[in-house]
């Protein structure tokens, strides 16, 4: 969480919380890719509502997620964590 600055809305805080819990959960690694439908279950059941994934390109933007060039099929734009 220290990687955010106060400019950041709470939203962005706790859409990066569910990454990294599911990051934790799942993967374990530095290097692991994800999209918005991996996350906003975990998002949904931290907090009880869903997140936009708009909210993803805003928290890539502001250069704590890195936008992936793998292609896994379909549509979905895939993401990293950027290392602290």
């Amino acid at each position: 969480m220290s990687r955010l600055t106060d400019g950041q809305t709470p939203e962005l805080r706790q859409v990066l919380s569910a990454i990294e819990e599911c990051r934790r959960r799942v993967a374990g690694s530095p290097d692991w890719i994800f999209c918005y439908s991996w996350i906003v279950d975990e998002y949904e059941r931290q907090y009880g509502v869903r997140f936009h994934q708009s909210r993803l390109q805003q928290l890539a933007k502001s250069g704590l997620l890195r936008p992936d060039a793998s292609v896994h099929g379909g549509n979905r734009r895939y993401y990293r964590l950027v290392a602290a």
